[in-house]
């Protein structure tokens, strides 16, 4: 237990805030990334279960990159790229394969959240490379925690909205319907 203590008393010491700070640098570069990974969680379930082509936009504002890859269309603009969404046709499916496409980007969060928390527990690695893989483990983190508190959540593409509905949100009021 001493040990413990010992341990983690070195990220307050001046040495451990210049990892801290290296955490706080890439959760901030990452984000974009963790926003693409997180959409491309409810894409690929809807390219599935929908024969529709499938859009996901990331950003706020006019798309500077355009990457489309069968049927999945990427759209990457350069203003709040901590905000995406997922545009799939939800005509004719059924509220399981709906529910599916929703859990699939908290899920898609959350598994690369574990591969950062594995890759630092199976790997020994110098400590500013482990400060960004933590950067990578909480900025998935805070993704999934987003996406999953059932809220309405800011619409960069409309300030006077009340938001848009989170992944958690559409859960709720899918499985409210089914009770």
């Amino acid at each position: 237990m001493i040990f413990l203590a010992a341990d983690v008393s070195s990220f307050f010491s001046m040495q451990g805030l210049a990892w801290i700070l290296i955490a706080w640098l890439f959760i901030y570069i990452f984000r974009p990334i963790t926003t693409i990974i997180h959409e491309l969680g409810h894409a690929i379930i809807a390219s599935i279960l929908t024969e529709q082509p499938v859009q996901i936009k990331v950003g706020a504002g006019q798309p500077a990159f355009n990457y489309k890859f069968k049927r999945i269309e990427l759209l990457l603009a350069h203003k709040m790229m901590i905000s995406g969404h997922t545009i799939f046709s939800d005509l004719n499916l059924t509220k399981i394969k709906l529910l599916s496409i929703l859990l699939a980007g908290p899920i898609f969060s959350a598994l690369a959240s574990s591969f950062g928390v594995l890759l630092i527990y199976q790997t020994k690695l110098h400590p500013a490379i482990d400060a960004v893989i933590v950067g990578w483990i909480c900025t998935h983190l805070l993704c999934f925690i987003r996406n999953t508190f059932p809220a309405y959540l800011h619409n960069p593409e409309n300030e006077d909205s009340k938001g848009v509905p989170s992944d958690g949100l559409q859960i709720y009021r899918i499985l409210k319907q089914c009770s």
